[in-house]
């Protein structure tokens, strides 16, 4: 048969699923885990293609593949070898020309990419690999439900960002088992548990417990019990020994309990990529967990906090064209946040806009406020999605398409860019060529571009960055020197921008708010960098003490704090910028009150000491007034009845 494949890997449950794959799409495979049945197969029957994982035992697959070249050409047979552990460049170039493969696969990868050794006629219906996989977890998840151990066993390797995606899907299907991660820059595993759809625990070996911070921000405990409480030693949790002394109710423990699993899942939404895998047992409990009915609630506190808006619109540039329809029912399910009635309401008005667009393109053109974060909450929950139907744009539309590109690309190095070209999964020096094609043709190509002024000029300058970024990936030693220099820079602006940060403090300590404001345009908006946005709306409240348009403007610094991490928020400071917010608005009694709990978690905190001696003087005056009026109320009824009485 024309496309016999073997596939060669030990890891079972990744070699019946791709095998599964390559039957669905027209071909026939066959599976074995060791060089020695390889060898012995391949000796019996006719194969167009073999797919050898690098790490078989005994002979290692790099050495089956030489032997395999002894007897059979590159005409004869194609190899292509795999991995999910040599990812350098420099390993896999090398192991190409050792074995003359055609290919090198770096595990996971779209299984569609098989397709391209086998025949034309042999089809697919998983969606286009040079598009970045993160939208379409979601439904993959949902199509693959009943046969979701095949699909799972394709991945192994995610972003922070794709994290959301997969709880996304694995909470509607109503998943039973673990997510294994490992981050790869410094090996910290972490576990997820769902049972029933419901997240039921995160277990890190660093798991940092918030219990605490949060009974005291959310006003469960007072400072003075949980204090004491924790001078008594003992080896049982926090919360166990305040529910035994009666100082916090089941109700309040569960509610913070709900809490620290979605904060615990929140660090983990980021830039940092993982080692992912799945276990398929069921957890035994299911108390305090994240209900499916829950979940959207803390999706979006995740996207808000976790996910720039940078990231959200280089992920957006190659959906421009893609038809955006509704997934669900979006207004039905909305409905469903009625016990959420502040998430309904700040969404409901964006679905509106949104659904009246066929694609970004459209949506982006509209002058209103930006509504990337809402959107990726509605693909990520599945409320909608991109399909691959390609929108009809007029040359006037592409023009504008290729201006947006055009203007990211030059706040992009070149793996950004090469990333929104679609090339996150793309190695070899074909599949490379060939993505540049696709680009090309799909935003470059336009009927007659002299029509409209600038359109030629621009494709050109869209057409030089596209050339130097492919040059450099076709280069392995280079990209790698390039890939170093990028990670060198990151660290050198983060070590600027933290001691940028550092003299902002101190002018903050010093109430020169103005300054602090001027420092703080010298730190991009697009780093999210820890006590950032704290210190601008420390700033920005004393900067606006006297002007005329405060509440509009505390309003917005009141919502810029609510879209900060809650991890950050439950910090000393946190309290003390949640108390400066509160103080602003008048409501001295709550303000005390989280000053009270940011000195209890730093009691060297001297902005906080002192902002506490300035409310308790305000509360000392306002009962002094108090008092002096009811004694006033009380001679002038005296004097009424001793009148009367006369």
């Amino acid at each position: 048969m024309k496309n016999n494949v073997l596939i060669v890997d030990d890891d079972e449950l990744f070699s019946s699923s791709l095998s599964t794959f390559i039957t669905k799409s027209g071909g026939n495979a066959k599976v074995c885990s060791n060089a020695k049945d390889a060898l012995d197969l391949i000796d019996k029957e006719t194969f167009k293609l073999v797919l050898i994982d690098c790490l078989l035992p005994q002979v290692s697959g790099v050495e089956l593949a030489k032997k395999i070249r002894k007897t059979f050409s590159s005409k004869m047979l194609q190899i292509v070898m795999m991995s999910g552990v040599f990812n350098d460049k420099i390993t896999m170039k090398e192991i190409i020309n050792d074995t003359q493969a055609k290919d090198f696969l770096k595990k996971p990868f779209q299984p569609n990419y098989i397709l391209n050794y086998l025949d034309s006629d042999t089809t697919s219906e998983i969606e286009n690999p040079t598009l970045n996989q993160t939208f379409t977890f979601y439904d993959n998840i949902l199509k693959n439900n009943e046969n979701i151990q095949d699909y799972l066993a394709l991945i192994n390797e995610i972003s922070g960002y794709d994290l959301l995606f997969i709880i996304s899907g694995f909470v509607d299907i109503k998943f039973n088992g673990l997510i294994n991660l490992v981050d790869k820059s410094n090996s910290q595993k972490t576990k997820i548990e769902f049972k029933e759809g419901a997240i039921v625990k995160v277990d890190s070996l660093d798991s940092q417990s918030f219990i605490g911070r949060l009974l005291l921000s959310r006003g469960y405990v007072l400072i003075e019990d949980l204090e004491g409480v924790l001078r008594i030693p003992s080896s049982k949790k926090l919360a166990t020994r305040l529910l035994e002394e009666n100082l916090i109710s089941p109700h309040s423990f569960e509610e913070v309990i709900l809490d620290q699993i979605s904060i615990r899942i929140s660090k983990l939404i980021g830039e940092q990529n993982y080692f992912v895998s799945f276990d398929y047992t069921v957890p035994e409990f299911k108390e305090n967990a994240i209900e499916p009915q829950y979940l959207n609630k803390y999706f979006y506190e995740w996207i808000k906090s976790r996910i720039p808006e940078e990231w959200i619109q280089n992920e957006f540039v190659k959906w421009y064209d893609f038809v955006i329809e509704n997934n669900k029912n979006i207004r039905k399910d909305l409905n469903l946040l009625s016990h959420q009635e502040d998430l309904s309401n700040q969404i409901s008005t964006d679905v509106d806009r949104i659904n009246s667009f066929s694609n970004l393109l459209k949506l982006y053109e509209d002058k209103e406020k930006s509504v990337n974060h809402i959107l990726l909450f509605l693909l990520g929950r599945g409320f909608l999605k991109f399909t691959q139907r390609l929108a009809v744009v007029s040359d006037e539309e592409r023009f504008v398409r290729l201006q947006k590109i055009y203007y990211r690309m030059l706040k992009m190095n070149k793996l950004e860019i090469f990333e929104m070209m679609g090339g996150k999964k793309i190695f070899n020096e074909q599949d490379i060529k060939i993505l540049k094609i696709e680009f090309e043709k799909k935003y470059l190509i336009t009927s007659n571009p002299k029509k409209i002024s600038g359109f030629e000029e621009m494709i050109n300058e869209v057409k030089k960055k596209i050339n130097e970024t492919v040059e450099l990936f076709l280069d392995s030693q280079k990209l790698s020197e390039y890939e170093h220099s990028i990670e060198s820079q990151k660290a050198t602006d983060k070590l600027k921008y933290q001691e940028i940060l550092t003299k902002v403090r101190q002018q903050l300590s010093y109430n020169q708010f103005a300054k602090a404001l001027e420092t703080l345009i010298e730190v991009p908006d697009n780093l999210m960098l820890d006590n950032k946005m704290f210190y601008y709306i420390w700033a920005s409240i004393g900067n606006i003490e006297s002007k005329a348009n405060k509440h509009k403007e505390l309003t917005e610094l009141e919502e810029k704090f609510e879209n900060i991490s809650s991890d950050q928020k439950l910090s000393s400071l946190g309290n003390f910028i949640k108390a400066l917010i509160l103080k602003s608005k008048g409501d001295i009694i709550n303000a005390k009150k989280h000053i009270e709990t940011s000195l209890a978690l730093d009691k060297n905190f001297i902005e906080g000491r002192r902002e506490l001696n300035w409310i308790q003087s305000v509360i000392d005056k306002n009962s002094i007034k108090e008092n002096s009026s009811h004694l006033s109320f009380r001679n002038v009824v005296g004097s009424i009845i001793k009148s009367g009485m006369r």
